[in-house]
């Protein structure tokens, strides 16, 4: 999945490689933080996130990319797959 992704931000949204691959990393960054269900929905992912003790210690820039990452999976995912049924 992490190349399906990779491939995207750079077919979709004119990343380079080096920045599709920065995405990608804070987007394990943010998995390592706070194991998540990447198909759920935003809003919860973002909340349980900003909750772990980890995250909060972050910069306020690496809390914003870490979130992006996240956006932008979710982007990726429903784009690909559309919303899971009943969600």
């Amino acid at each position: 999945m992490k190349q399906e992704f990779s491939n995207w931000l750079k077919s979709n949204k004119a990343f380079t490689d080096a920045s599709a691959s920065d995405v990608c990393s804070r987007l394990r960054r943010v998995l390592s933080i706070c194991p998540m269900d990447l198909e759920a929905e935003l809003d919860p992912n973002l909340f349980a996130l900003g909750q772990k003790k980890e995250f909060k210690g972050l910069s306020a820039s690496v809390k914003s990319q870490l979130k992006r990452s996240l956006k932008l999976y979710k982007e990726f995912h429903t784009s690909h797959f559309g919303k899971k049924q009943g969600r």
